[in-house]
């Protein structure tokens, strides 16, 4: 019985594939799927996962362990509409909402302000909903509430933390009807790399401000206090680590350097 399975993906060739760490064997390939590579492969638990296919318009849900050499694409458990450049990937801490942001695709400006939801465990199967919000590849996080789960997005030029109602999304969102939530608009503008403590209820946000942070239980994101970066530059990513640490990449440009210079820092974010 395999106990590993690493997933792989080749946009170009248009194939997602398996290999097993013990044997370092490619196992089997998917053909005909656009792994979302900005989106990346989001785990689900037990050995599940979750990715954007840019060729068909779908969030592929999947157990990499169901895959067999004669046939791979038996991994794939659901392929659920949703909008499509897929940018951002997110679940939340029970892995049964999924939120997929838009993103530029072959265009040089931001053009889509579709959001897609997805409730893998609905009664009568997985199903999504699309609303409008705002363009501009935004990040996106799931948090749980004391109201219920919220799609809580982090814009960009400007700046600004916006929470929607993931329940409004799933009974409003036929046919892409604008739905905008709370919003705290006093953000960085060059937001790229989002995480979120659902023990605190906290969201870090990157910016060229420094890791800003955000109480997001309520229906309007507040802001706490920001972590300011010892130099300038902006955040690539951000990984929360439990119980207490913060990993993220960012690039500061030196004067005078043609090119960024990118590095780790770490934070401590728990008492």
């Amino acid at each position: 019985m395999k106990h590993e399975m690493l997933v792989v993906a080749d946009q170009r060739a248009r194939t997602v594939g398996f290999i097993d760490p013990a044997t370092q064997e490619i196992t089997g390939w998917i053909p005909g799927v656009v792994l979302a590579e900005h989106a990346g492969i989001l785990p689900l638990g037990n050995g599940w996962c979750a990715w954007i296919d840019n060729a068909g318009g779908s969030l592929i849900v999947m157990d990499p362990f169901a895959a067999t050499d004669t046939d791979p694409a038996a991994a794939i458990e659901h392929r659920i509409s949703v909008a499509i450049p897929g940018e951002h990937l997110a679940c939340d801490p029970a892995g049964r909402f999924i939120a997929v942001s838009t993103g530029l695709g072959q265009s040089w400006e931001p053009w889509s302000d579709l959001l897609s939801v997805v409730d893998l465990r609905a009664a009568a199967g997985p199903y999504s909903r699309r609303i409008r919000t705002r363009s501009g590849e935004p990040g996106v996080v799931v948090a749980a509430t004391p109201d219920g789960p919220r799609a809580v997005l982090r814009h960009r030029e400007p700046g600004a933390i916006e929470s929607i109602s993931i329940d409004a999304i799933l009974t409003d969102g036929v046919h892409c009807p604008q739905l905008r939530g709370g919003i705290h608009e006093a953000v960085g503008t060059e937001g790229h790399g989002d995480a979120y403590d659902p023990a605190t209820g906290t969201l870090f946000v990157a910016t060229e401000r420094g890791l800003e942070c955000f109480d997001v239980r309520g229906r309007v994101p507040v802001p706490l206090p920001m972590r300011p970066w010892e130099a300038a530059g902006r955040a690539y990513f951000l990984r929360h680590c439990p119980p207490a640490a913060l990993t993220g990449c960012r690039a500061a440009r030196r004067r005078g350097a043609p090119e960024p210079v990118g590095y780790l820092g770490q934070y401590a974010v728990g008492p």
